[in-house]
Parts: C-alpha cells; structure tokens; sequence
C-alpha cells in the first residue's frame, strides 16, 4: 500500500468508536439523513458488485474509483450516505438484514477493528459499542478513573423474545486503555424493540470480570 493510502486508513481507524457523535455513546437512536427506512438490499447488492469491479490498489479497491461509483450510481445512493455517516470507504462496509432490521460491519483496515451498528426498519441508527458505565452505575464508580478501549467481540445475535419484541445482545470487550491491553471483562449489552421494529432501550445485561 502506498504511503498515502495507510495514512488515510489510519485516519480513517481513528474514528471506530467515535463516529456516531462527539458525545458517549449511550446505544440510543441517530437519524441519519437519506436513511429514513431500511436498506434496500438489492440496491446494495447491485451496488456492491460495481464497485467489486474497480481496480485493487494493494489489497484494497482503489478509492477514487470507489468514490467515483457510489456517486454516480443510483444504487449506492444508501450506501453512499451510509458511508459519509460512519467516515468509512463504501467497499468496507458490509450489510445484512435479519428480520427487517440491517445488521451493519463497518472494517477499519488499519487494525482490524469492526463497528457494529443496528439500522430498524423505521431508520434508527444505533452503534451497539457502548461502555457499560454509561448503563450501570456501580460499574461507574468502580471503573471512574480507568481508560477503557471497547471493541465488539462479534456481530450482534438477533433474539424474538416470546412477548413479540425483538431484541439484539452485543458482547462489548473492554481493555486497559489500548486494543493490545490487558482486557478488564466483557459486557453484554442489549438492544430491545417492539414488533414494529420501534426502538424500547439499550442495557447493560452483564458484566463479568476477566
């Protein structure tokens, strides 16, 4: 990869768990503009294999070229705004729908990090890496003066809870201040919605110490 290209992926893998807003991220809803209901997938889909065909520059699709579809073409106009949302390029962007909602794989290239977000069927976007001491209080005070780094452990698992809600758990590693740190426990936190797909509340399930 040329110099320039690693230094926008750096870039790029600055923003993983901050790209949703400048504030903490409690797990609650943003509406992003252009993405007021559901990914049409097959728009994606088509989207997806245009850009497959630009050239690789290193292991990575060439960006211009990247660039220069989604802009031009009317099936990536979500995926375009998508991307703009989350300051990463189209092509690392993956998705998948479960039970309306979009299931959203975000790569950030220069060190391997995923974000995972949630997008429901009405277009509320949700980023599932949340620290748990913004949902529990005595983990907030235990942990008050410690750097957390946070990153997924996997893709959030889909659940249809017997009551007809529908709900999404994440496990959310935490780390002693860098991805390579020690890790302090991991968090399972949860994302819960009605039939309709209309977001209830985020909370923090467990929390076990490693």
């Amino acid at each position: 990869m040329k110099k320039h290209h690693v230094i926008i992926a750096l870039f790029i893998a600055s923003f993983a768990h901050s790209v949703f807003a400048d504030e903490n991220n409690l797990g609650t809803c943003v509406y992003p503009a252009g993405l007021n209901k559901s990914i049409n997938m097959t728009a994606y889909h088509q989207c997806v294999s245009k850009i497959n065909q630009c050239p690789k520059n290193g292991p990575y699709l060439d960006g211009t070229c990247v660039k220069k579809q989604v802009e031009q073409d009317a099936s990536c106009q979500e995926l375009s705004q998508l991307a703009q949302h989350l300051n990463v390029s189209a092509d690392l962007i993956y998705l998948q729908q479960e039970a309306r909602f979009t299931v959203i794989d975000a790569v950030f290239p220069a060190d391997g990090g995923h974000l995972y977000a949630l997008l429901s069927p009405d277009g509320c976007l949700i980023d599932t890496v949340v620290d748990p001491r913004d949902l529990n209080a005595s983990i907030k005070k235990e942990y008050a003066n410690k750097d957390f780094y946070l990153e997924a452990k996997d893709k959030p698992a889909y659940i249809h809870q017997s009551n007809g809600n529908q709900q999404f758990t994440a496990d959310i590693i935490v780390k002693n201040q860098c991805r390579a740190c020690e890790v302090i426990g991991t968090a399972k936190v949860a994302f819960t919605y009605t039939k309709n797909g209309k977001w209830i509340k985020t909370e923090l399930l467990s929390f076990t110490k490693s």
